[in-house]
């Protein structure tokens, strides 16, 4: 009798260690390649960097890119579509082993992971309909404006609902703040695309290369770039997303990365999902 309890005391331990350690695949380069596969969280709405094709499966920029980091490792790639505000946290959690997303590296995003270098460089746009041309975040007060989600977008437009600290130190009312200006947030920007077409708000704010793609299959939108309160660009950078510390595979991306910009693939896989049909 005794050894069985202790039999069922070193499985609950055992259980309760291997949970206490992740209790899911783990996330290090030979981890990988022992289950023969690596696991890319993504989010299937943000063309061109990933959205749904003719037949139904992810495409995109950041879909070749993780095929070409799955075949630099030797093994299939595994693909999950999420919700966008989900990616951080499933990569932290330990389901995926890293993010491709279009996601822009951040200083606060940068204390939760790691980024690989950038691989693209854009800036934010907002989109309105024909006639209307915003530009200047200014020109947003008291409008309705739409952004993904947790995205790079809803960061720049939610800071100006309140309270603005500037580079000198000294604090401001945001452009936004009791303005009655309507920050609507969306899963996908596709979903706002169809909101503003409809009427039912002003404007988009959202990443430069998603805008340009966009207005290439919508001539009914007009795309300026976004200006700050000082009249500057909102430049951001797009890199992949690995756990904090992941260091093995981040140079393992980055080495990637690198191959594909000497050898002119990245442009090529660039040009390839620039011009992509979205149906909306």
């Amino acid at each position: 009798m005794k050894k069985i309890i202790k039999l069922i005391l070193l499985v609950v331990v055992s259980s309760f260690l291997i949970t206490s350690c992740g209790g899911k695949a783990g996330n290090s380069l030979t981890d990988i390649k022992e289950r023969g596969n690596i696991v890319m969280y993504t989010e299937a709405g943000f063309p061109p960097f990933a959205y749904r094709g003719n037949a139904g499966s992810v495409e995109g920029i950041d879909m070749d890119i993780s095929l070409e980091i799955a075949k630099e490792i030797g093994v299939a790639l595994n693909t999950q579509d999420v919700k966008f505000t989900s990616l951080i946290p499933s990569l932290t959690g330990g389901k995926a082993d890293f993010v491709a997303a279009g996601m822009t590296n951040t200083e606060e995003r940068s204390k939760t992971v790691d980024f690989s270098n950038d691989y693209l460089v854009a800036y934010q746009s907002v989109l309105s309909l024909e006639g209307k041309g915003y530009q200047k975040i200014s020109e947003l007060a008291d409008k309705k404006i739409g952004v993904q989600t947790g995205s790079t977008s809803d960061i720049i437009v939610s800071a100006e609902a309140k309270k603005v600290k500037l580079e000198d130190g000294t604090t401001v009312d945001g452009i936004f703040e009791n303005t009655g200006t309507e920050i609507k947030r969306y899963e996908t920007v596709l979903e706002a695309v169809q909101d503003l077409k409809n009427g039912r708000i002003d404007a988009i704010v959202v990443g430069s290369i998603v805008g340009d793609n966009l207005i290439s299959n919508n001539p009914d939108i007009n795309d300026e770039k976004l200006l700050d309160r000082d009249g500057k660009e909102y430049s951001e950078s797009n890199a992949i997303a690995v756990k904090k510390g992941n260091t093995e595979l981040l140079n393992l991306i980055n080495k990637v990365l690198a191959r594909l910009e000497e050898t002119g693939k990245l442009d090529e896989i660039y040009k390839k999902h620039a011009e992509s049909i979205i149906k909306n």
